[in-house]
């Protein structure tokens, strides 16, 4: 089972959130808490068994993931992993994506939290997309005033080759899925055929073919049918067979649930008879750093966690190289505005070397600054040379 839309997902969450801070404190509890399971897995074969859950012990609501240990005993997970939920590719997401440095995901095979930047991969492999959120102040004309925008990146990744490009930016909803072997279908506003339009874009081939005028609501790569609405004012579901090319209304809700991944209708599930996760010992998990790439400069070797392609340009993140090289970085103070990430200057220096970073010619997202290659060298670095992992 593949992608729907990574949107339609962190709606059903966000949902999830809602209601969970919308649940009056239950009453004082000493015996044992009342547990309230929100996702698990069970794998006998590998020896995985945890549970994602919330509970309320007197008075007090918490989250914990609890899981079976080798021998057979109980535990919960350390701070601050908490929770974790399924995605659509059937990855165990423990955190966001918007955090340049990666998010967490847990790893069955090695029955450890792994910390990388979260792909979701073509069914081939052979692709990786990821979706990140930044931020642009933006500045308006009178009488209107300057606004803050949310910018939503989409990110590329060729997995033979590691190389990661910025494959597109959108104020607007855009929503993605992967079908075929690496086909990307994308659903979002046209802005030259002024109408939302759902497109298949092949990476290998740089190409891209029109589906259909409308928008996308949810993908199904297992039986090639989406669900969509045409460009009319009724906005009637309609589903398409990508096999066949043809599409007709939403005939019912077994048809329309056939098309969402079965994981989001599995039945509930509960802690084994008898275990109370407030009195369970917390017993760390192996939590793994994996980089996606490793820059080699005057000798060093510096794992970072990525490095992407935006503008015609290489962006390198500048904290693991500061810390490795020893760099001084400070932010100049900015009068005049409330917001620091509108007009933001950091100083970088070493010895005499000194450059100044900007939003016009530096990269910064999720709280993490990028540099570019010709940057690194004005600082006196002499060869650089940047490696990509591959499997």
């Amino acid at each position: 089972m593949k992608l729907s839309s990574q949107a339609f997902f962190r709606s059903i969450l966000a949902a999830a959130v809602l209601l969970t801070l919308s649940v009056q404190v239950l009453p004082s509890v000493h015996a044992e808490s009342e547990n309230s399971v929100q996702d698990y897995v069970v794998d006998a074969t590998k020896g995985v068994e945890l549970y994602s859950i919330s509970y309320s012990v007197d008075g007090n609501y918490q989250h914990a993931v609890v899981y079976k240990r080798q021998d057979g005993t109980f535990a919960k997970w350390q701070e601050p992993f908490r929770f974790f939920r399924t995605a659509e590719d059937g990855s165990l997401i423990i955190g966001g994506s918007d955090d340049p440095e990666g998010g967490y995901v847990y790893d069955p095979d090695r029955q450890a939290i792994v910390h990388k930047n979260i792909y979701s991969l073509s069914p081939d492999g052979k692709w990786g997309l990821l979706e990140r959120s930044r931020y642009l102040y933006v500045k308006s004309l009178s009488p209107y005033s300057d606004y803050i925008a949310k910018l939503n990146d989409y990110y590329l990744k060729n997995m033979k080759t590691g190389d990661v490009s910025l494959y597109k930016t959108t104020r607007t909803s855009f929503l993605t899925g992967w079908y075929d072997q690496h086909t990307l279908l994308e659903s979002g506003y046209d802005n030259q055929a002024r109408q939302s339009m759902i497109t298949a874009y092949n990476p290998e081939t740089n190409k891209r073919s029109t589906v259909l005028a409308g928008r996308m609501y949810a993908f199904n790569n297992s039986i090639s049918k989406l669900l969509y609405v045409e460009n009319e004012p009724r906005r009637l579901l309609r589903v398409y067979d990508l096999k066949t090319s043809t599409s007709h209304l939403l005939t019912s809700e077994a048809e329309r649930s056939a098309i969402y991944p079965s994981f989001l209708s599995r039945p509930a599930s509960a802690l084994p008879t008898g275990i109370n996760p407030a009195e369970l010992p917390v017993v760390p998990v192996p939590v793994i750093e994996e980089y996606e790439f490793t820059a080699e400069i005057n000798g060093l070797s510096i794992p970072v966690s990525t490095v992407f392609e935006a503008d015609g340009k290489r962006w390198i993140p500048v904290r693991p190289l500061a810390k490795a090289l020893g760099w001084r970085v400070e932010l100049l103070d900015q009068p005049g505005t409330s917001y620091k990430a509108s007009n933001y200057q950091y100083t970088i220096s070493k010895g005499e070397a000194k450059i100044t970073l900007t939003p016009s010619n530096s990269f910064s997202t999720g709280g993490g600054l990028f540099m570019t290659p010709g940057q690194l060298a004005a600082l006196g670095h002499g060869s650089i040379k940047l490696v990509p992992h591959t499997n």
